[in-house]
């Protein structure tokens, strides 16, 4: 949807101009206004047109906006001091735990009727466990984390909410390894996007 987005306002002064040149040509308006010379007809209109479309557009957007659903998630190292870094990087080692903490800050109404799932392939290098007996509205199956939106969004009385989830991760391999952690919605809808404000790398030696 980001992509679309971008896309959508580098085109939308052509589409505007296009559908104005259009417009004109199918409904002129100048020549009905006294005041103005003939020769400067085709710029008034275009003039006219434009000013409705940027207008009829802001308010399509302006409502969009509001519809509009985002996902954000930040990864901390908690032996970091839950400190903000661009990479949160774990570096596992032998049988030592590591701890991580994933932040969930929802923006919108997900409470739709589709099970949208929130999922995180970790590698097949590591074990992850989660730190209390249950996880809040999710489950760890073949390394895959997955949380599921709905429910978490049915326990919150406000559109907007954050959750937070606590894992510990350990190693299952005897080799030297890194990799990044994979996020990505399933079953969500258009207006939903996801965000990871950093990057989760897993280094095992």
């Amino acid at each position: 949807m980001e992509i679309a987005i971008r896309i959508y306002k580098d085109i939308k002064p052509v589409i505007i101009l296009l559908i104005s040149n259009y417009l004109q040509y199918l409904l002129p308006l100048a020549h009905m206004i006294p005041i103005f010379k003939t020769s400067s007809y085709y710029t008034v209109d275009i003039t006219i047109y434009t000013a409705i479309l940027s207008l009829v557009l802001a308010k399509v957007e302006n409502k969009l906006k509001k519809r509009r659903k985002e996902i954000n998630v930040i990864y901390y190292n908690t032996r970091n001091r839950e400190l903000f870094s661009d990479i949160c990087t774990l570096n596992i080692s032998g049988s030592v735990y590591e701890r991580l903490k994933i932040q969930i800050m929802v923006s919108g109404n997900i409470n739709s009727k589709k099970n949208t799932t929130l999922n995180f392939i970790f590698p097949n290098y590591v074990s992850v466990q989660q730190k209390e007996k249950k996880i809040f509205c999710g489950e760890i199956k073949n390394n895959c984390l997955t949380i599921n939106l709905k429910e978490i969004a049915n326990q919150n009385a406000d559109q907007d909410f954050i959750t937070t989830i606590e894992l510990a991760v350990i190693q299952s391999g005897h080799y030297n390894a890194s990799s990044t952690v994979k996020s990505f919605l399933k079953n969500k809808d258009f207006m939903l996007t996801l965000n990871s404000k950093n990057k989760l790398v897993i280094k095992v030696n």
